[in-house]
């Protein structure tokens, strides 16, 4: 998905958590530790900023880690399902393709269910801490309203 998504907004460069970088040269998705590593280099090369200014221009922001949760496997995508139900209308831009992921003015939160392991994953990220904890808290409800029990702690 990361390589399709690249190609829809034309993207130079992406990442993932699970800490894979593609860069998009002659075709979209170089995913080569190595190469990526031999091109940051050649960037900051060509660069008066080191690292830390050009990283320095972007927003702080507050996220959990990933979350996995022990589900039974039969209810996993029944969960995401009642969550998507009562979040449709939620304020901000839903995307309900792959789990549910609301973005709005606090920053975003995603629930999903695992394809291949009985467990419900989820993230939310926020520009302070403050949001990040209205963003945990209504994932805790929304879990909860479906029979699932779990407490973020955020240091």
């Amino acid at each position: 998905p990361i390589k399709e998504k690249m190609k829809k907004l034309k993207s130079p460069l992406s990442g993932e958590m699970s800490g894979h970088v593609c860069y998009a040269d002659d075709f979209y998705g170089y995913d080569d530790a190595m190469y990526v590593a031999l091109r940051l280099l050649r960037i900051l090369s060509n660069e008066k900023q080191s690292l830390n200014e050009l990283i320095g221009e972007f927003p702080k922001t507050f996220s959990t880690p990933e979350i996995r949760i022990d589900v039974i496997e039969e209810r996993k995508f029944l969960i995401i399902d009642e969550i998507k139900a009562r979040l449709k209308n939620a304020e901000g831009k839903v995307v309900d393709i792959d789990g549910i992921r609301v973005e709005n003015d606090m920053g975003w939160f995603l629930i999903r269910a695992s394809n291949t392991q009985n467990q419900l994953t989820c993230r939310a990220e926020s520009l302070n801490k403050e949001n990040l904890v209205n963003l945990t808290n209504l994932i805790e409800n929304q879990l909860d309203l479906s029979g699932v029990s779990y407490k973020f702690i955020l240091e």
